[in-house]
Order: structure tokens, then C-alpha cells, then sequence
């Protein structure tokens, strides 16, 4: 299993505990949307639970077909976004096609995070762990997460040193 299959798996399996074990800790009526002076959605507890598992599994569920290499392979290539495509596609496809399913699994693994970060701020809202003043912190974190899927997208896919003078024309 590639490091970013076991990472997503990691990451999934961490937010449905997280889920479970807090879940004892929040009171009936939970606060789960918020606006920049504080709560303005509610839902009951057992509706949270039921919503972050159901909501959590199937975003998961989206990301499957993408990160199988065989499924991955019958994308066409007009619709595939990195750099140095052309060269990944005409020189060695096999070793492309590993590291855009593990890109996309880590992918998913980030995306995780993001919603781990999201039910973690839910549950210290409602059980008094976290202010406002830091949920306004966390949401910048998050943004800047979402950015940092960027870099291993294109460390995932440098080509090798040697090749870079044929690639760039030179």
C-alpha cells in the first residue's frame, strides 16, 4: 500500500473515532454552522453523528474509483492537469499512473484533515473547549491546508534531473 492509500486510510479511520468517542460529550442540541459573531445552525445530536459519518464515507467513497490504478488509467489524457504531462505519459505511463493515484489519495487523506479540523471545531464549540476567537483561527489554518496539497502535487510529479534539458528544449 502506498504511503498516500495508507495516509487516507489513516486519516478516514481517525475522524469516524474522533466521531464516536466525542460524540457522549455534545448535548442534545449542537451548534454546527457558524457565522462571524457565532452559531446560526443547530442540529440535534443524533442527526450530527448520522450526517458526519454518512457525509465523511461518501466523500471518501468519491475519491475511490479515482485512486485505482485501473480506473485511473481510463482517464483521457486531455483531462489530466499536471505538469510535465507529456513527458510522464510518452516515457513512462506506469510509474505516472502510480503516482496520480497516490497524489489522489493523498488528496483525499488532506481532505480528511480539513473535515477532521471541521468536527473537531463543532465539538469544542459545543462542549466550551474552543472560543470563537479560535474558531476565527482554525479557518484560516484550514485555507492554508487546502494549499498545501499543492506542493506534493508538484514534487509528485518533477521529473528526474537528467531529463530536464530534453524536456525544456535545451
Amino acid at each position: 500500500m502506498s504511503f498516500g492509500k495508507a495516509f487516507w486510510a489513516l486519516t478516514f479511520v481517525a475522524i469516524v473515532a474522533f466521531l464516536m468517542i466525542t460524540y457522549p460529550s455534545l448535548p442534545e442540541i449542537v451548534a454546527t454552522h457558524f457565522n462571524s459573531r457565532g452559531p446560526d445552525g443547530w442540529m440535534a445530536k443524533s442527526s450530527y453523528l448520522q450526517f458526519g459519518l454518512v457525509f465523511t464515507s461518501l466523500m471518501n467513497l468519491c475519491f475511490a474509483p479515482m485512486a485505482s490504478e485501473s480506473l485511473a488509467r481510463k482517464i483521457p489524457p486531455s483531462l489530466i492537469n499536471i505538469p510535465c504531462k507529456k513527458y510522464w505519459l510518452d516515457t513512462n505511463p506506469d510509474e505516472f499512473y502510480r503516482r496520480l493515484t497516490g497524489v489522489i489519495a493523498l488528496s483525499a487523506g488532506f481532505m480528511n484533515i480539513i473535515m477532521g479540523i471541521v468536527y473537531v471545531v463543532v465539538w469544542g464549540y459545543n462542549t466550551q473547549r474552543l472560543g470563537l476567537e479560535m474558531l476565527h483561527s482554525i479557518v484560516w489554518a484550514v485555507v492554508g491546508l487546502s494549499f498545501a496539497i499543492i506542493i506534493p502535487i508538484f514534487l509528485a510529479f518533477r521529473p528526474p534531473k537528467d531529463d530536464l534539458p530534453r524536456i525544456l528544449g535545451d
